[in-house]
């Protein structure tokens, strides 16, 4: 699979490099990692907006020019507004930010489908690993 942006972003719980733990869910990560998967490189982090009814810096993912998103899962708002702002959504089951470099690198990221979309952020599942 081709993707169509060198910058792709992955959200996550914490930064440590390419070590870092990726969110289970996008709008709950508190970080999202900017990437050039080509050369393996962290382009920039984005923090989380802190205010209270905002899920996802999705303004911000766009602003910085990310085209593409992997992450584990979403909710439908999340992935609407993202499609809305012109920015493709894949699925990834990478722990750390390696590992989904390494998917994206090898074209197994899929488009999102509905089954890896989350109810609402009531929902029990876990949103991080630990």
């Amino acid at each position: 699979m081709t993707y169509s942006s060198p910058i792709l972003s992955v959200p996550i719980i914490r930064h440590t490099g390419l070590q870092s733990p990726v969110s289970r869910h996008f709008g709950k990560s508190p970080f999202h990692a900017l990437i050039d998967p080509a050369s393996r490189k962290i382009i920039a982090w984005v923090e989380k907006p802190a205010a209270k009814d905002t899920c996802a810096p999705i303004e911000e993912l766009s602003k910085a020019g990310v085209t593409n998103v992997a992450c584990v899962g979403l909710g439908k708002g999340a992935l609407a507004r993202m499609q809305n702002a012109g920015i493709s959504v894949f699925h990834t089951t990478g722990n750390t930010l390696e590992e989904v470099i390494t998917q994206w690198n090898n074209g197994v990221c899929s488009e999102i489908t509905p089954e890896h979309l989350c109810a609402g952020h009531e929902h029990d599942h876990d949103h991080a690993h630990p």
